[in-house]
């Protein structure tokens, strides 16, 4: 049989269970309460926006934010590409025209040859001459020869490889280029001989004269260093809007 101690000990055990479980059931229910108060927010939030957006002035709202959203999104778009393909026809031009720059300093050198005895020589012209042609690869171009497109007309060929650099994003193509402009204003020729024109157009095709802009057809550009005058007996003609020019060399 219990003791007076024993049951008065089992008896607060069972009140402080007791109380334990009202505190836990107590908040339980307030965080249903909560919950439950929320949902009701949320629902009656959702709605009102449903019924807003059902409304005839709802309506107006969401197709003016999405008409005007998908304008913005279309005026970028057409912006971003407008802008891309300005700047690759401003790379187009300039390649071509660093092209004809160069093709055009070539047929200079080939027009200060003479023929002697079957062989291009360096005959009625001397090294001034040839210094004077070099000199057209850092100079502006003047009236002869002419510039391909208007607007370059005041640029020399360093201004034009900046100008192209500045269009190009690559920073592989952003080296080449720097490597060329070093190149054309550091005076490559300085140890060149003068009299061997065969030497000095070779050096301008493999230092100066980039792939890009080999893929052209001015005479001359594309032919190889180890025989810069290649071409044989051939007329070319370029047109591009008022200016033509026309080479005739003599053929081989």
């Amino acid at each position: 049989m219990l003791t007076d101690n024993e049951r008065e000990k089992i008896r607060l055990e069972e009140e402080y269970r007791l109380e334990v479980r009202n505190q836990l059931q107590e908040a339980n229910q307030k965080t249903q309460e909560a919950s439950q108060k929320e949902s009701s927010k949320l629902r009656l939030f959702l709605s009102g926006a449903w019924s807003f957006l059902n409304s005839s002035f709802g309506l107006w709202v969401l197709s003016a934010i999405c008409i005007t959203g998908a304008s913005v999104a279309y005026t970028n778009y057409q912006n971003s590409r407008a802008e891309r393909l300005k700047n690759e026809e401003a790379i187009q031009k300039l390649d071509l025209e660093l092209s004809y720059r160069y093709s055009q300093v070539l047929i200079q050198l080939y027009n200060l040859l003479d023929w002697d005895n079957g062989k291009l020589v360096l005959k009625r012209h001397g090294p001034d001459d040839v210094r004077k042609v070099l000199d057209l690869l850092e100079q502006q171009p003047k009236a002869d020869p002419p510039s391909i497109y208007p607007e370059f007309s005041k640029m020399g060929i360093p201004a034009l490889i900046v100008e192209l650099k500045r269009h190009i994003q690559r920073e592989e193509e952003h080296r080449e280029l720097d490597i060329v402009l070093g190149a054309v204003t550091g005076g490559i020729f300085e140890d060149a001989d003068l009299s061997n024109l065969q030497q000095v157009a070779g050096r301008i095709l493999e230092k100066l004269v980039l792939p890009r802009w080999k893929k052209s057809h001015f005479y001359f550009i594309n032919c190889p260093a180890s025989d810069p005058f290649k071409a044989e007996g051939i007329c070319y003609v370029l047109s591009t809007g008022d200016i033509t020019t026309q080479f005739n060399p003599t053929p081989r």
